[in-house]
């Protein structure tokens, strides 16, 4: 329960409201009156000797259907360590198919009907395929949000992550409004709530990412860890500031816990990418071409993600997927010019600028 309640989406019923609820009579109806929840998640526990095996399932209260169910197999558990990371693998599956259920409601609804939360699920949706409509339209469905429910934190920060795609595809109108806005938008939010390790950790991101601030962004990052060890978001927005500023294999390893932690995130495609950007900036060119890779199977509009690659390739001398990857940039973005471009690269190290914009410029980008 503890771990299901540390994931800021949704909102979970404390234990002590729900543990007089065990009586197998009484139906879910009823535990929907009674507590006004949407859904339940239950569990039963087999055990033979040392081994265990979980079943837990996510169903419902409105039909009773089991929207979900996995068997976990462990070794029975002799701290509350091993505890602790068998809570955290179930939550690392659970919460992305609560809110798959969560989005296919919120579809078949009028957008004028919709909560603050389904918005936001409907705005996720729309920004994963990145291109200047998608994100216009999920900026419209946040901007609603954010008038159903101002002090909501969740849109607050998809929105500034909204922004900041949209910096980065370079589809924005203005890049200096934006990065303006989606930076006091994530000020705000750390400022409502310090303890938000996601929200800190996205402020060091912005920090690092638009403002070349790296000293503060890492202060933020070590905070952000300390509030929130076991949340994807705040492992993962860690992991850029990481790698570009000769941290690599801190980033590496950031970004495999980050990884772990959701390996189930519809945005999987953006953790692939800090991967790439962390073994990168590590020299090892060929797993950066693999996260590269894979990254752009899931998302092949990831502009800042087939830079990387291309970048890796032509590190690793292979330059004739080098050279596509270049093109397909280009197709992406037909102004593209690496010299532009080379004061705005966020590496702390000027050399490390040189040596990514020779690569880019290898892979066929012109100077």
């Amino acid at each position: 329960m503890g771990s299901l309640a540390s994931v800021r989406e949704p909102v979970v019923i404390s234990a002590n409201s729900t543990r007089h609820l065990t009586n197998p009579s009484l139906s879910l109806s009823e535990v929907r009156s009674r507590l006004g929840v949407q859904y339940i998640v239950s569990g039963s526990l087999r055990t033979a000797g040392v081994a265990m095996q979980l079943h837990i399932e996510l169903t419902a209260t409105d039909n009773e259907v089991v929207l979900w169910g996995s068997n976990y197999d462990v070794i029975q558990p002799s701290n509350f360590d091993q505890h602790g990371a068998i809570a955290t693998r179930i939550v690392a599956t659970l919460v992305p198919q609560l809110r798959r259920a969560e989005l296919r409601q919120a579809q078949r609804k009028a957008v004028t009907s919709l909560t603050a939360y389904e918005l936001l699920m409907r705005a996720r949706e729309d920004m994963l395929a990145m291109t200047r409509e998608s994100l216009l339209s999920a900026e419209a469905l946040l901007t609603r949000a954010i008038a159903v429910d101002p002090e909501y934190q969740a849109v607050q920060l998809a929105m500034a992550n909204c922004l900041s795609l949209r910096v980065g595809q370079r589809l924005s109108d203005n890049v200096q409004r934006d990065t303006a806005r989606l930076q006091s938008i994530i000020q705000s939010a750390v400022s409502a709530d310090p303890y938000n390790g996601a929200a800190l950790a996205m402020f060091g991101h912005s920090k690092a990412i638009h403002s070349q601030q790296f000293d503060a962004a890492i202060t933020l990052i070590e905070q952000a860890t300390m509030q929130s060890p076991n949340d994807a978001e705040a492992m993962l927005w860690g992991v850029p500031t990481l790698a570009y500023t000769e941290h690599a294999d801190a980033a590496i390893q950031r970004g495999e816990r980050a990884l772990a932690l959701s390996p189930e995130d519809p945005f999987r495609f953006r953790y692939e990418h800090f991967l790439s950007a962390a073994n990168y900036m590590a020299g090892q060119y060929e797993s950066a071409i693999s996260w590269g890779e894979k990254c752009q199977e899931r998302n092949s509009n990831y502009l800042s993600n087939l830079c990387m690659t291309a970048a890796a390739y032509s590190a690793a001398g292979h330059q004739a997927p080098a050279r596509a990857l270049g093109r397909t940039i280009l197709q992406l973005d037909p102004t593209f010019r690496v010299r532009e471009r080379i004061a705005h690269f966020p590496f702390r190290a000027r050399e490390t600028r040189i040596i990514y914009a020779d690569h880019l410029i290898n892979s066929g980008l012109p100077e």
